[in-house]
């Protein structure tokens, strides 16, 4: 079932859904979430291509209060795929061995939905900053400038660790 905030973000995050490298392989399935930019599909790990999230342990205050900013951050991802069908596109294997990809959320319930960009949804919502090679970076100037997720209080962006 998709919450009302999905919902939401679906219409919001209506653009680009595709595929602009070709796969080495393909996964599908129930998504678990390991991080804020990991999900596992049948036992494999995957990382959101194009962003990275703050660590799980990472702590960080957020408007005046001590916050685990890694694990709220984590639990945007499990909001977003809990119970729903992912399709991820293996397009690398990075220097440190992780299966690197881009994943959508497939929402077969509601045929005139787009697939959902995981990692456009994380940047847009502000949890999680785009890498150097990344194509979300008008995702993260609009989360900026709405002061969303981690963006809410510029001082602690300064001073995570990306």
């Amino acid at each position: 079932m998709i919450s009302l905030t999905l919902a939401i973000l679906m219409a919001v995050l209506q653009g680009d859904t595709s595929h602009p490298q070709p796969p080495v392989a393909e996964i599908s399935g129930r998504a678990m979430t390991i991080s804020a930019d990991t999900l596992e599909l049948r036992g494999e790990r995957i990382r959101l291509a194009g962003i990275a999230g703050p660590e799980l342990t990472q702590t960080c205050e957020l408007q005046g209060a001590p916050t685990r900013c890694g694990e709220q951050a984590a639990q945007q991802l499990r909001d977003a795929v809990e119970g729903e069908f992912v399709l991820c596109d293996q397009l690398k294997v990075n220097a440190a061995g992780v299966k690197v990809g881009r994943c959508w959320l497939i929402i077969p319930a509601i045929p005139s939905a787009p697939d959902l960009d995981l990692s456009r949804l994380m940047v847009r919502s502000g949890w999680a900053w785009t890498t150097p090679e990344s194509e979300y970076a008008s995702d993260e100037e609009y989360a900026r400038r709405s002061r969303l997720g981690l963006w809410s209080d510029l001082k602690l962006v300064e001073g995570l660790v990306r």
